[in-house]
């Protein structure tokens, strides 16, 4: 049997009124009783998330003879 991820999202509630809205946009605000005209398409208002790395090499220099020489550095964390 497949694991299967049961979490549930933090913003459940959010999620599933943001459906409703969608799926029932001519009644949901009558629901509250707040009455304005007909609601022609609903607009959705998620942001983006948006993950930042820097992947950039540590050192290029340029050569007097114009050729390029790369130089990355790299370190480790040990223990002893």
């Amino acid at each position: 049997m497949k694991d299967i991820n049961l979490d549930i999202s933090y913003q459940n509630n959010d999620i599933i009124l943001k459906s409703m809205a969608q799926e029932f946009k001519d009644k949901s605000l009558k629901f509250y009783g707040i009455n304005v005209p007909k609601i022609v398409t609903v607009i959705p208002a998620n942001l983006p998330s948006i993950e930042v790395k820097e992947d950039r090499l540590d050192f290029i220099f340029l050569l007097e003879d114009d050729s390029l020489l790369h130089m990355e550095f790299q370190t480790t964390n040990k223990k002893n």
